[in-house]
């Protein structure tokens, strides 16, 4: 019938993948103990999907390089976005001092609540095998 051979770019779709990560994320975090009742919830997803779009525009060429090599160069391009994202987020709600204390409370509720870690590592992963597939694509 129809075959349609449109194909989004790599990058773009690890963008989109890394930005459903950090409003993911966020949810995971308003739901775990670690709670910090900062606004609206949904308020508060719409941004940390944004701001994770734009930490993913960056550090979407360290995904999906074959190997043990590019599965760490994925990683440090995961926690990156991660930490840029969360500062990019806790900048637009509570100023300059979120630069440090957004980034902070991210990766300790990724370390300390089991929900908030699993979700972040799947979807990341996720990132990484469909670009990884992305870029090996003829």
């Amino acid at each position: 019938m129809f075959q349609t051979n449109i194909h989004i770019s790599g990058g773009a779709l690890t963008t989109m993948i890394i930005s459903i990560c950090g409003g993911a994320t966020w949810a995971a975090i308003c739901q775990s103990d670690a709670n910090p009742g900062i606004g609206d919830i949904f308020d508060m997803i719409r941004l940390t999907t944004g701001t994770a779009a734009v930490s993913g525009i960056v550090v979407a060429p360290l995904f999906g390089m074959r190997g043990f090599n590019g599965l760490v160069i994925a990683l440090i391009g995961a926690v990156f976005a991660t930490i840029v994202g969360a500062a990019l987020a806790a900048i637009a709600v509570g100023g300059l001092p979120g630069l440090i204390l957004g980034p902070m409370f991210v990766l300790s509720s990724l370390v300390t609540e089991p929900l908030v870690g699993g979700v972040w590592l799947l979807i990341m992963a996720t990132a990484h095998c469909v670009s990884e597939t992305e870029r090996t694509r003829p």
